[in-house]
């Protein structure tokens, strides 16, 4: 089985290389990862204690960030290395300013875990939420490092679970000391296959975040002057079928007095100039607030970091990623401010919007 797994990671980052020459987003994955290992070497790990971060994406940094931030201020005098598997988690957080460091995460290869692992010799490992690393796992239980899933979640269905992945995830997750999960429902699940001792129902992280940025003095004079105190409904963290889902809605209701705005998952200046001809001055972009007039009634936000701070402004959310094979994105922004959400079929078993529903 670990003969599979190797070949599976050498595969994926051969199809990710080949991918990198035709799709922007693989290309940011592949430069990120140039000379990487040299980036590494050349960093003086030996003269403080390091405490290790690992976030798949934006998504799993937003999980995680509550507790980071708490280790850091627990903590001040160790530093943080963060890192970050996909280009969205890392383009828009590498500089954050609680990390001393962060880094793309090498391929779980032998060789490369290996070399990570021995380099920074963190004090103390924390994965967030699913990404679970067989090698790297492996490593700093070698090492006798602790290491901690934080913020998980699965269900019947989890590939974790299922032939033949069932017995080598459950030695992964035999390495991790503990294991933190969102719901009773995760707790059950792996107790019922032979994991007990090292389980903890912890709750979700991400409602301690949501929580803190509802209780901030935020304003945005912009987007307050484009609702002009209308009714608005926000689509938040979308992918392409979910804006050509929200832009049907608004075309058949941009009559009424309604204000619009979009907040795309990953900025696209192509996909911005074709919504630009195609809606002409009723369109305004965030970063153009001096073109506001009185014809705009679509905002598209052309920045990053202020969703989840602008639901505070609108009627209704349209969550994102419900109509690709990933799920939806976090529903707990705009919930926590009693706003209505909305969201394509796949919420993958997403508790919350179980709950919701």
């Amino acid at each position: 089985m670990q003969i599979l797994y190797h070949l599976a990671i050498y595969f994926y980052s051969s199809v990710a290389f080949i991918c990198s020459f035709f799709i922007p987003k693989a290309k940011l994955w592949r430069e990120g990862r140039k000379g990487l290992q040299k980036t590494i070497s050349n960093y003086n790990f030996k003269k403080d204690k390091w405490i290790w971060f690992h976030c798949s994406s934006l998504g799993e940094f937003n999980d995680g960030k509550t507790l980071m931030d708490s280790i850091k201020s627990k903590y001040p005098k160790h530093k943080i290395v963060l890192s970050f598997f996909s280009p969205s988690g890392y383009e828009n957080k590498k500089n954050y300013p609680n990390a001393d460091l962060v880094i793309y995460l090498p391929f779980d290869s032998i060789s490369n875990s290996s070399f990570f692992v021995e380099t920074i010799n963190p004090c103390v490992a924390f994965f967030i939420r699913n990404d679970v690393w067989y090698n790297y796992l492996n490593e700093l239980k070698k090492r006798r490092i602790p290491a901690f899933l934080v913020s998980f979640t699965l269900n019947d269905k989890s590939k974790y679970l299922k032939f033949p992945l069932k017995r080598f995830y459950k030695t992964s997750f035999h390495n991790i000391n503990t294991i933190f999960v969102q719901d009773a429902k995760s707790q059950e699940i792996l107790n019922k296959s032979g994991l007990s001792e090292n389980i903890v129902n912890a709750g979700n992280l991400r409602i301690d975040r949501v929580s803190s940025i509802f209780e901030s003095d935020y304003k945005n004079q912009f987007v307050e002057e484009f609702i002009d105190n209308y009714f608005c409904v926000i689509a938040g963290s979308c992918h392409q079928k979910d804006i050509e889902v929200y832009l049907e809605t608004y075309l058949r209701m941009r009559d009424r007095k309604i204000k619009w705005i979009i907040v795309p998952h990953e900025i696209d200046k192509y996909e911005i100039e074709t919504a630009k001809k195609t809606f002409g001055d009723r369109m305004i972009l965030s970063s153009e607030s001096q073109n506001l007039n009185s014809k705009s009634d679509l905002l598209w936000v052309n920045e990053i970091g202020i969703l989840s701070k602008i639901y505070r402004y609108t009627d209704v959310a349209f969550i994102g990623a419900g109509f690709g094979k990933s799920g939806i994105h976090s529903i707990l922004e705009p919930v926590v401010y009693g706003c209505p959400v909305c969201f394509g079929p796949n919420h993958r078993d997403y508790k919350e919007a179980i709950d919701l529903i």
